[in-house]
């Protein structure tokens, strides 16, 4: 999970056949061609399982050997990692450890492979990496999956290069490609691209949001036509293009961008990373403290003098 500032269309490179899926949001806690999904009476889809986690991951169900995980669905890494308080079975082993990196944590574990399906799409083999049970709950706790199950993950939509499970099994028999980049070989001749439309409000179970592969929300079907804002670097192996700028207190401020040796920003720019991973947002120090806080502190200021303690 990388730093989230923004999260929105995702144009990995349209599908004949998309799919849409209705986010459900919560406050507590043979391959196929054609897509179907039931939608349950008040409209929230149940076949994917999607929600929103106390305004905090949005996850959905993966089926794993017959059996469902709830896994974040993270834009801002590639791989599958899953943990069971009990033992995943009916997998193949590949005698490989695998280690995914994130910002302020990691995981590591036995990459395996197992037949998986995410809604109607079904991946024979697909490899993860099958963490200990003994750490279920200090595995849990820090990556906000705690109540959700005895069966929880995450599942990386981010690009290929990003992939550890893919460089670790790059000199075995084994096949490392990401659940999405099978999902999108389904079509080879086909472009794809995914989105998300995320919202946020402090009510119980409700439509929140919506997920798609190959198409759009209808509501907005403009967005086709919009100006496409490109990866900025394939190779950086994360979703990062160029926004405009940063608007504190109704000022634009551009620059400053956190540094990357494998990535040069326009002047006048800001790079930023589309991940729904985590609800953090994460800037360089100059936006963090010279803007923000000083903004913050600005606004303090202004309140205390008109209305003194």
């Amino acid at each position: 999970m990388l730093p989230a500032v923004l999260t929105g269309l995702l144009a990995a490179s349209s599908l004949c056949y998309g799919i849409r899926i209705p986010i459900e949001r919560r406050d507590d806690p043979p391959h196929s061609t054609s897509v179907n999904f039931s939608t349950s009476a008040n409209g929230i889809n149940t076949t994917f399982g999607f929600q929103n986690v106390k305004n905090n991951r949005y996850t959905g169900t993966l089926t794993v050997s017959g059996i469902p995980f709830t896994v974040i669905l993270d834009t801002g890494s590639t791989d599958i990692w899953l943990v069971s308080e009990g033992a995943i079975s009916s997998t193949t082993s590949t005698n490989v450890q695998g280690s995914i990196h994130y910002v302020t944590s990691s995981v590591t574990g036995e990459i395996e492979l197992a037949d998986m399906s995410f809604g109607n799409f079904s991946v024979k083999q697909q490899a993860f990496i099958n963490l200990p049970s003994d750490q279920f709950a200090d595995i849990t706790q820090p990556q906000g999956l705690t109540g959700l199950g005895s069966n929880v993950g995450l599942m990386g939509l981010g690009p290929t290069m990003r992939s550890e499970i893919v460089y670790e099994l790059n000199q075995t028999n084994f096949k490392g490609t990401p659940l999405i980049d099978n999902i999108f070989s389904m079509w080879p001749s086909d472009p794809n691209y995914m989105s998300f439309l995320l919202t946020r409000n402090n009510l119980g179970i409700t439509d929140g949001g919506i997920f798609t592969i190959g198409e759009v929300a209808e509501t907005l079907s403009d967005i086709q036509n919009a100006t496409k804002l490109m990866v900025a670097n394939p190779g950086w192996g994360a979703w990062v293009t160029f926004m405009d700028a940063v608007t504190i207190n109704g000022v634009n401020y551009t620059g400053n961008s956190m540094p990357s040796k494998d990535l040069t920003v326009p002047a006048g720019k800001v790079s930023v990373v589309f991940d729904t991973g985590t609800p953090l947002g994460m800037s360089s120090c100059w936006y963090g403290v010279n803007r923000i806080l000083t903004e913050l502190a600005r606004h303090r200021a202004e309140v205390l003098r008109r209305c003194p303690v």
